[in-house]
């Protein structure tokens, strides 16, 4: 949800105005992208941002991918996708509890951002979003 809100903030600031707000959800099979893009839309009707929710479908055997194979197919999945995007948003995988992990964790990092147009890596703690005033 906060990265709905970032984005359309951007969206609605004047120099930005001409641009287009997509939001892409990755899903592993059809059925499920198709469900998961009716949900983003009604949250996106409640919030009133207006976007356009594209759905990719990575595939059933993205999951038997190894860790650093999905951080791989995301990326390359996000610059076929986005040619000319002005900004992407993502959220930041949640780091390692181990400090013994934190090398591998910027590897991954690495992979999952390399060659992007600018990219926000956001992390968010808690629920922000309201729809009541």
């Amino acid at each position: 949800m906060f990265l709905l809100q970032l984005s359309c903030i951007l969206h609605m600031v004047g120099s930005w105005g001409g641009t287009r707000l997509r939001v892409m959800a990755t899903s592993p099979s059809q059925n499920i992208g198709a469900t998961e893009k009716v949900q983003l839309e009604g949250i996106l009707k409640i919030l009133r941002i207006e976007a356009y929710v594209q759905t990719i479908i990575l595939g059933d055997d993205y999951e038997t991918l190894s860790e650093v194979e999905k951080y791989q197919t995301l990326n390359r999945t996000i610059k076929e996708n986005s040619k000319n995007t002005v900004v992407t948003f993502m959220y930041l995988p949640r780091p390692p509890q181990s400090a013994e992990r934190n090398l591998d964790y910027l590897e991954k990092l690495t992979i999952l951002s390399e060659d992007l147009p600018p990219t926000l890596l956001v992390s968010g703690l808690s629920k922000v979003t309201t729809t009541e005033l």
